[in-house]
């Protein structure tokens, strides 16, 4: 009988000093890890170079996957010529993936820190029924949350508070929770299942490709979070960073909008909510006098309407100068 072998899957973009420790924390897992799929998002930061020396890759070409022996795992690296967000990055490499022979995938990408059992505990919460488990990134650095609904039937409910129905790690009471949205930091997949779903909609850009991959996942499985399995975040963003406003607030924005538009399901979630999103947050906007933001609201909501997807605001846009 055929041992069960796992890739991880992992999309790096000039973060080199956590990508070379994470690859050797990789390595030391209790369940052994047999193959690693790096897609490099075109980093500027000397990723090729630095994974040579580590001796991770022994050669590497643009645009084509190369494989390296690294102490007995398969590791096949993919530079792209051009950084196609992270959304790009992820649906590339879950198309690589497809075309290797694994069990299980395990995606992520540069900025986390498995422990040494996390994906042990996951594959050990794999069943028929269960073939995505998500870890937990609950470790006194940062306090996770399981996402046990995504409210699809309401067109009042906008913010991602209103619309995700969040449970604390602290609060749960058992292991295990069946969960409705997940992030690309952590999950375990069956092979099987990834090639059911396909790849995640590069047209994302950034934002919203996780949650859209999740949903499509749910067509074919239950998805299960995994307390014991923890994952570390190696950047932890402040509250300010959460709730600015800025350049990536934009995708947000739009690519919720699309979601709704996708996979709302009565004609006021598809139509109005989006709508009815905008009025509300520009009227926040009069009375805090931040006017650039319903600039930022109606380019979301236009190029949501209109299809405009992709990388359509550059990374870094000052919004206030829209």
């Amino acid at each position: 009988m055929r041992t069960e072998t796992t890739c991880v899957l992992l999309v790096t973009y000039n973060r080199s000093h956590l990508l070379l420790p994470l690859l050797d924390q990789l390595k030391k897992q209790t369940k052994p890890v047999n193959g690693i799929l790096i897609v490099d998002n075109a980093a500027t930061d000397g990723t090729p170079e630095k994974l040579k020396d580590h001796g991770v890759i022994q050669d590497w070409q643009e645009d084509r996957l190369v494989q390296s022996d690294w102490g007995g795992v398969n590791v096949y690296y993919f530079r792209s010529p051009v950084n196609t967000g992270g959304s790009g990055g992820f649906a590339k490499a879950f198309e690589l993936v497809q075309q290797l022979d694994y069990d299980l995938v395990w995606a992520m990408d540069d900025d986390v820190f498995p422990a040494d059992d996390c994906l042990e505990q996951l594959a050990g919460r794999l069943t028929p029924d269960v073939q995505v488990c998500v870890p937990s990134r609950d470790d006194g650095n940062w306090e996770d949350t399981a996402i046990t609904a995504y409210n699809l039937t309401n067109p009042f409910l906008f913010t991602l508070a209103q619309i995700k129905t969040l449970v604390w790690t602290r609060d749960l009471t058992t292991d295990t929770v069946e969960v409705a949205d997940m992030v690309f930091e952590g999950p375990l997949m069956t092979m099987d299942v990834l090639k059911k779903t396909g790849v995640p909609n590069k047209d994302y850009f950034i934002k919203y490709d996780d949650t859209d991959y999740a949903h499509r996942l749910r067509e074919h499985t239950r998805i299960l979070y995994v307390k014991n399995a923890i994952l570390h975040k190696k950047i932890i963003p402040s509250q300010d960073d959460m709730s600015a406003w800025n350049w990536s607030h934009y995708y947000l924005l739009r690519n919720q909008f699309v979601f709704d538009r996708t996979y709302g399901k009565n004609l006021a979630v598809k139509y109005f909510r989006p709508v009815w999103s905008v009025l509300v947050r520009s009227a926040v906007a009069v009375i805090r006098k931040r006017p650039y933001r319903i600039k930022l609201l109606v380019m979301a909501y236009k190029d949501a309407l209109l299809g405009h997807m992709g990388k359509t605001l550059a990374p870094g846009t000052d919004i206030t100068k829209l």
